[in-house]
C-alpha cells in the first residue's frame, strides 16, 4: 500500500494508535510530524523498506501470522540519530509494498527501561505470538523480556512480569548480552542471545522448559566466533535450509554466515563468508512455501529527516557444495513497469544506454569478459559503478567487493542490479555474492547508464532492464 504525495512516494502509514498510552502518543506524533521534510529527499529510497521518518535499524521479528508479512525494527521516532529505541513495526502481503502501522513497542520508563533492543517474534502453539528483546535500563545489566500480542494484527502488546536475567548463567554472565532469536529443532524451542565470554565473540544457547516460553535453561555457548579479535557477537540467528543449519551473526560493521551441523549443543563449521556486504543486523525468517527470508539493516549515514532503511527481501538457499546463495524474492518481480531487451551487445571503452535511464531500475545480464581488465555498469554519470575485475574474479560497488569462485564465472558472470535512486543491490552468480550500496549526496548526478570495458572486449549476453515502480 503505498501512497503518491508531492511527487514522493512512501509507505502508507495507519495511524491509529490502540495502546492510547501518552509516551506513544507522543512517539507515533513526533514520527508523523517528520513524513514530509523525510518524504522530500530525493536520495530517499524508493522500494526498499524504510520508516516512515527518523531513524531505524535493526530488522526485529519478522514473522508470517494470518496472511500477513509483519516487519519490527529498531526505531527512533524524535530524531534521525540512534537514540530512545523502540519497535517501529510495518506489515506486508507481499515483502514489496508495505503498510506502516503504528509504534509496537516502547521504553516503559516507570519500570526504569531506558531502550527497546532488538530480539524476535515467535508463534506460541495454541496461542498468539510473543515477543523476546533486550530490555536496556540504567545501572543494571541487560535484562530479556517478553510482551505478548493481543490482537491478531500484533498492534497491542503486553509485557510479562516474568524476565529472563544474568543469573541464569550462574557465575559466568555474557559481556553485552542481547538480541535473543527463537527457533524450533525436533519439537524444542532454543533461543541464542548475543555476547562476549573472557574476551570472545559467543552466542549462547538456551532452551525453553515450558510451553508457555517463561522459563528457560542455559545449556553454553553454542558458537565461539573464530577470529580473535571478535569480542561480542551481535544479532545471531539460526535456520535450517536445504539440509544445512546456517547461523548469522553481525560483528565488525558486517554479516557473516557459517553453513555447517548442530551436533547436541555445538555449532560445527563447513563454510564460511560475508552475507550482503553493506548490510548489517540481519534477521531470518520463515516466508510462504518454506522458504528461509533474509533481511538486514542499511546505514546511510545520512540526517535528512531519516536514517536507514532494509535490504531487499531476499530467500537463501544451500548449494550441494555448502555455498550459502542469497537471491531476490520471487514477488520483487511486482515492481517492473516495463521491459526493454538489448539481447547481446560487445563493448571496448563505453556504451551509454540512454534507452533505459532513469531513477529505479533493474538489469539483467552476463558479462563475458574477453580481453578487458575491468568491466560493468555506471549510474548516474559514473557515481555509482558495478565493476568486475576477471585477474581476481572480485566484484564491487562502492566501498564493497566480493570475490567469486572459478567455476561459477567460467561461462560468465551472471548479474542481476537493483538501482533504487542512488542505492544499488547486486547479486551475482546466482546468489553466490551480493552486494550493496548507498550513496549521498547526488543532487547533481543524472540518470545516465553506460556499459564499459576497460583493457578491452566484453560482451554484454542477454541484456534487458525494467523500469521500476513501487
Amino acid at each position: 500500500m503505498v501512497g503518491l504525495c508531492a511527487a514522493a512516494l512512501f509507505w502508507t502509514m495507519n495511524t491509529q494508535d490502540p495502546q492510547r498510552d501518552p509516551a506513544l502518543e507522543k512517539a507515533n506524533a513526533a514520527v508523523r510530524a517528520a513524513i514530509p521534510a523525510a518524504a522530500a529527499d530525493p536520495e530517499r529510497p524508493l522500494f526498499h523498506y524504510h520508516a516512515p521518518a527518523q531513524w531505524m535499524n535493526d530488522p526485529n521479528g519478522p514473522i508470517f501470522y494470518k496472511g500477513w508479512y509483519h516487519m519490527f525494527y529498531q526505531h527512533n521516532p524524535y530524531g534521525d540519530r540512534w537514540e530512545h529505541m523502540h519497535w517501529g513495526h510495518a506489515r506486508s502481503r507481499d515483502l514489496v509494498h508495505w503498510e506502516d502501522l503504528p509504534i509496537a513497542l516502547w521504553p516503559s520508563l516507570s519500570k526504569g527501561e531506558r531502550h527497546v533492543f532488538s530480539g524476535s517474534v515467535f508463534p506460541v502453539e495454541g496461542g498468539k505470538p510473543v515477543a523476546f528483546y533486550t530490555s536496556i535500563g540504567d545501572g543494571r545489566e541487560p535484562e530479556q523480556w517478553i510482551a505478548t500480542t493481543e490482537d491478531d494484527d500484533l498492534l497491542r502488546w503486553r509485557k510479562d512480569p516474568v524476565r529472563i536475567t544474568q543469573n541464569i548463567h550462574g557465575d559466568k554472565p555474557l559481556a553485552e548480552w542481547r538480541d535473543p532469536f527463537l527457533f524450533n529443532d525436533f519439537g524444542l524451542t532454543y533461543m541464542l542471545i548475543g555476547g562476549g565470554v573472557d574476551g570472545k565473540g559467543i552466542v549462547g544457547l538456551y532452551k525453553a522448559t515450558n510451553p508457555d516460553l517463561r522459563h528457560w535453561q542455559y545449556l553454553g555457548p553454542m558458537f565461539t566466533h573464530p577470529d580473535a579479535d571478535v569480542r561480542n557477537i551481535e544479532c545471531p540467528n539460526i535456520a535450517f535450509v536445504d539440509g544445512k543449519w546456517v547461523l548469522l551473526v553481525s560483528v565488525h560493521g558486517r554479516v557473516e554466515a557459517f553453513v555447517g551441523e548442530l551436533r547436541n549443543t555445538q555449532f560445527v563449521t563447513e563454510k564460511r563468508s560475508v552475507l550482503a556486504d553493506g548490510s548489517y543486523a540481519s534477521q531470518l525468517f520463515q516466508g510462504v512455501n518454506g522458504r528461509t527470508i533474509h533481511s538486514a539493516w542499511v546505514n546511510t549515514g545520512g540526517h535528512k529527516g531519516w536514517n536507514g532503511f532494509l535490504t531487499l527481501p531476499s530467500e537463501l538457499r544451500v548449494r550441494r557444495d555448502g555455498t550459502l546463495l542469497r537471491v531476490p524474492v520471487k514477488e520483487l518481480t511486482k515492481l517492473r513497469k516495463g521491459e526493454t531487451k538489448l539481447g547481446d551487445t560487445a563493448v571496448t571503452g563505453g556504451l551509454s544506454l540512454p534507452q533505459i535511464g532513469g531513477e529505479s531500475l533493474e538489469l539483467e545480464m552476463t558479462l563475458l569478459p574477453g580481453s578487458a581488465t575491468k568491466c560493468g555498469v555506471r549510474f548516474r554519470s559514473g557515481a555509482i559503478e558495478v565493476a568486475y575485475e576477471p585477474s581476481s574474479r572480485q566484484l564491487s560497488v562502492p566501498g564493497r567487493f566480493v570475490v567469486l569462485s572459478e567455476a561459477t564465472v567460467a561461462k560468465g558472470v551472471k548479474l542481476r542490479i537493483f538501482l533504487d535512486r542512488t542505492t544499488v543491490d547486486v547479486y551475482a552468480a546466482d546468489g553466490e555474492g551480493s552486494l550493496i550500496a548507498h550513496r549521498e549526496n547526488m543532487k547533481t548526478a543524472g540518470d545516465s547508464v553506460e556499459l564499459f570495458s576497460d583493457g578491452g572486449e566484453t560482451k554484454f549476453r542477454s541484456l534487458k532492464a525494467w523500469r521500476l515502480a513501487p
